[in-house]
């Protein structure tokens, strides 16, 4: 017990706890930092913003660009009125699609309103301003408020899907590329991804998640919540499943082609395995 309360905002990053993403702050930004072209803004002390480097550093998210996502800066300010004109001037010299404020352990303490300055910045910028609100030391609800961040993005931009046959990949953070094959491996079967959330992913695909007949669940523990939400308020169902190895990788295909019934898809997804497998050798 003693350690964990000497556990506080002013300790190093490099803490073993804070290491691992012992806050609400870290677990959130892992999740929405690889949106592409978005901006983030945290409001709290330098050891919080520099999460947003672990976060970028330690999962290996890549983006096929643009690349606003990692890059990063420190800005200093005295209140949060002038947090509201920060944003507006990195705005201008960034051209994010959205901008996700996070309220961090100190910006609970200042008694700052976040959410009103969202508000007004998103009507002057004309694009989501979302609130983020990742304060204390219970991670797992780190996940819930990223999710929760995602629900106002999603649904706001209206798609026609061009396959009959679409998903969403949900949890998938493109570690080292690792959702690119994915993709083309579903595109190939006929299955349109309408949005990956949230590995290279951008903010007009996750506006138009809404739009897809099935959800692909990679990381349950992280993006869960939000298939559920989708599930109830948008009736699209999820699926669980690994893209981690052949086997599970053949497993999610699988499930992907037999959730459409499609013979056709069934059958190319068969053949898609089992070139695969014959291509490296197993």
């Amino acid at each position: 017990m003693d350690e964990l309360k000497s556990l506080a905002c002013e300790k190093s990053l490099f803490d073993e706890d804070a290491a691992h993403g012992a806050c609400a702050y870290s677990r959130a930004i892992s999740v929405l930092n690889p949106i592409a072209d978005a901006m983030h803004v945290v409001q709290g002390p330098l050891e919080c913003a520099t999460c947003a480097t672990y976060a970028w550093n330690a999962r290996g998210s890549i983006s096929s660009q643009p690349m606003l996502h990692g890059k990063r800066d420190k800005i200093f300010f005295d209140n949060l009125g002038l947090s509201a004109q920060v944003m507006r001037e990195l705005a201008a010299a960034c051209k994010p699609q959205a901008i996700f404020v996070y309220s961090t352990c100190m910006t609970e303490t200042m008694g700052c309103d976040v959410s009103e300055v969202c508000e007004s910045a998103a009507k002057d910028l004309r694009i989501p301003v979302i609130p983020v609100g990742s304060m204390g030391f219970q991670a797992e609800t780190g996940y819930e408020a990223a999710c929760n961040a995602l629900l106002r993005l999603i649904g706001s931009r209206s798609y026609k899907p061009i396959s009959p046959y679409s998903v969403n990949i949900l949890g998938d953070y493109n570690i080292a590329g690792d959702l690119w094959p994915i993709r083309s491996y579903l595109e190939e079967l006929g299955i349109e991804v309408i949005s990956a959330i949230t590995g290279d992913s951008r903010v007009a695909e996750i506006q138009r998640a809404h739009c897809a007949d099935l959800n692909l669940v990679q990381c349950s523990s992280s993006i869960g919540s939000l298939a559920r939400r989708f599930e109830e308020e948008y009736g699209i169902p999820y699926r669980n499943v690994s893209f981690l190895g052949i086997e599970e990788t053949s497993s999610a295909l699988r499930t992907a082609a037999e959730f459409f019934e499609n013979p056709g898809i069934i059958e190319e997804s068969e053949r898609m395995i089992e070139r695969q497998r014959e291509y490296v050798g197993r």
